[in-house]
């Protein structure tokens, strides 16, 4: 009976264990899928529904900087969590949030804009990642946003180490809006959608 009582009390610590460890590979696999982000980017405009116009930078976008947790955070619970930081250049205006990438599917995405106080303005982007970890497809959500219809779909190109061939040109700015312009500009590019992906 005592070596029964044993046996099972082993069995139950080696399973836990085992179930411990589990845990921290899949956080480890979410952090290493989540570095592949991590560097400086520059947002573009969608030409149409089938292309980036990667040759031309959005205007007043400056450059958006995407920050992974470092090593000894990468077995963590959030180790799938980035922070996105960035400022316009057309009025300084400083913005940072979180970029949460799905825990099944690390190509999908949630990220939150929020521009620096006084200001309240904030936006919840859907995140579509390409098949290279190149280039990030972003979809405001109109449903929360404080400017609502007012952010148009756009994209992040990762910048080249020591390369940055891409010129401005007109346009709006990194969060979908004309430089000067306070009212919403209605999205001309691909359709939204607003089912929610469970992060």
């Amino acid at each position: 009976m005592e070596n029964l009582l044993v046996s099972a009390l082993i069995g139950v610590i080696v399973g836990l264990v085992a179930t411990q460890c589990f845990e921290f590979y899949l956080h480890y696999r979410a952090w290493h899928e989540a570095r592949k982000l991590e560097g400086k980017w520059t947002a573009h405009k969608l030409k149409d529904g089938r292309h980036v116009d990667r040759e031309n930078v959005m205007p007043g976008s400056g450059t958006t900087e995407i920050i992974a947790k470092r090593w000894y955070r990468a077995c963590c619970t959030d180790s799938h969590i980035l922070e996105v930081v960035g400022e316009d250049t057309s009025d300084g205006r400083r913005h940072s949030g979180p970029l949460v990438l799905d825990s099944i599917c690390s190509r999908l995405g949630r990220r939150i804009l929020q521009y620096a106080p006084p200001e309240d303005e904030i936006v919840e982007q859907r995140v579509l990642i390409s098949h290279d970890w190149k280039t990030m497809y972003l979809f405001p959500d109109d449903t929360v946003a404080t400017l609502g219809s007012g952010y148009r779909n756009h994209a992040l190109c990762k910048k080249e180490e020591g390369k940055d061939t891409r010129r401005p040109s007109s346009g709006d700015c990194a969060d979908g809006r004309t430089p000067g312009r306070s009212e919403p500009v209605t999205s001309q590019f691909m359709s939204q959608s607003n089912y929610s992906t469970p992060l």
